[in-house]
This record gives C-alpha cells, sequence and structure tokens, in this order.
C-alpha cells in the first residue's frame, strides 16, 4: 500500500485495485477483463472505425481507448528505437512529459485524431490530452506538491491554491483604497466599495428612509432591509440572509466547526 487518501470511497476503491489486480469489468465479445469501466471497449467501438480517435501513425491501427493506444506503443516500440518502431513519442519518457502538445516533438509522431488523449494515468487510467494535463494530476496521486507557504510551511499541488490560501492566512489584503486606505482580497471587492463608499454622485434614493446609493443595485439590496426579505438561506441551518456575502461569511462558521 502507498498510504495515499482521496476525498471520495469510490476513488480510493478504484486505486486499491492497483494493488490488488482486480479486474470486475469483463467484455462479453472477448471475455478480456479490465480494472476499469471506461477501459472496457463495447463491441460497437470495436466495430467502428470514426469511434477509434487514437491512430497509430506508423501502422495505421486505431483504437478505442488510450489504455490500449499506450499499450500498442509500448508493444511496437523496441527500447532504443529511433526513427524505426511504431509510435516512437508515446513511449514511457514522452509520457512522464518532454512536451506539452500532441505531435509537437521531432521525429515520426502518432497521428491522433481531434480529441484524443494518448497521455494516461497509470494510476487510475484517466486519460489528457497533453504531457503537462498529466503531470498536473499525477500531483494528485504521489502528494507532490512543490508551492509552499512561507507563513506555515502547507504545501499545495498548484500555485493558485497557494495563493489563494495566503489570502486567508494572515488576512492578507492587497488590493487598498486609496480614498480611505481600506483593504480588500480582491479587485472585485475593492471597485465595488469605491462605488458604494466614494462615488460623489448618489441618484438612487430610498423612498423609505432617504438613503441614497450610486448604484441602482445597492438601492435594491437596501429595499429588502426594509421588506424583511432574506432571500439566501444556508442549505445547513436553514439560517436566511438579506445578502449573498453574509452568506457565504456564516457558511465559513459551519465550516470550521466540521
Amino acid at each position: 500500500t502507498t498510504g495515499a487518501t482521496y476525498s471520495q470511497s469510490s476513488n480510493l476503491r478504484k486505486h486499491r485495485r492497483t494493488h490488488s489486480g482486480e479486474r470486475p469489468y469483463a467484455c462479453i465479445e472477448c471475455g478480456k477483463a479490465f480494472a476499469y469501466r471506461h477501459t472496457l471497449p463495447t463491441a460497437e467501438t470495436a466495430r467502428t472505425a470514426e469511434e477509434k480517435p487514437h491512430a497509430c501513425f506508423s501502422c495505421g491501427e486505431g483504437f478505442c481507448r488510450p489504455a490500449e493506444f499506450t499499450q500498442h506503443a509500448e508493444r511496437r516500440l523496441p527500447e532504443g528505437a529511433g526513427e524505426e518502431g511504431c509510435a516512437a513519442d508515446a513511449s514511457d519518457d514522452d509520457v512522464d512529459g518532454s512536451t506539452d502538445e500532441v505531435g509537437a516533438s521531432a521525429g515520426p509522431a502518432v497521428a491522433l485524431r481531434a480529441g484524443a488523449k494518448p497521455h494516461v494515468c497509470r494510476e487510475c487510467a484517466k486519460s489528457f490530452a497533453n504531457a503537462s494535463g498529466l503531470r498536473r494530476h499525477g500531483r494528485t496521486h504521489v502528494g507532490h506538491r512543490p508551492h509552499v507557504c512561507a507563513a506555515c510551511g502547507k504545501s499545495f499541488s498548484q500555485s493558485g491554491n497557494l495563493r489563494a490560501h495566503e489570502r486567508a492566512h494572515t488576512g492578507g489584503r492587497p488590493h487598498a483604497c486609496r480614498e480611505c486606505g481600506r483593504a480588500f482580497s480582491y479587485p472585485h471587492a475593492l471597485r465595488r466599495h469605491a462605488r458604494s463608499a466614494h462615488a460623489t454622485e448618489r441618484p438612487h434614493r430610498c423612498t423609505e428612509c432617504g438613503k441614497a446609493f450610486s448604484d441602482f443595485s445597492y438601492l435594491k439590496t437596501h429595499r429588502r432591509y426594509h421588506a424583511g426579505e432574506k432571500p439566501h438561506r444556508c442549505a445547513l441551518c436553514s439560517k436566511s440572509f438579506v445578502q449573498l456575502g453574509d452568506l457565504r461569511r456564516h457558511e465559513k462558521i459551519h465550516a470550521r466547526t466540521e
């Protein structure tokens, strides 16, 4: 076992098959067994050439599934083969990612039809159109998380996730208002603040209390307070809110207590 963790039990069951060798899906045509349902070819796809998008440039043979294409390439390409041999660009070295574009490397490439995904994950059989996508996906299996938070040491597989984490970590708010100095985590929040707090013209006035707003949408939201309308309801406790932002902040309380 590898100690890998999964968010869903179905993914864990699929992963266990890589250790046990279990192949519960059998082809009704030939009896061949497969570990995953989506790698089981049907009789129709086996017969229909149009549904074989993975084609070998050297021999012309087509395949319904990415896994079949990869197996074919590995069988036909002898170790150390160069110009000769079948599907040179689908060797193990290239699956690990020497190029991000299908057919971009030198030498006789594999001619793939539109929509082909020749880069197959050996852990779960999920396929990708290019090597970079496979590499990113592979990090979820091996736990490779190169992006580390300098504040707490927590690591992430993608830089975007690290940036989002860093904002919440210390209350980081890089977008500051030039008028009042108030800071925000995201640029759209700063723009909304500027329209609401610092607008010189406020033509939209509430007939109930006389408060004026720069944008009609703010007036509409304000009217809900007078009418007692709370359209945004929490799915966990049924508490409702006037504004969506208030609901989002409330939901974070549930997330922290789980």
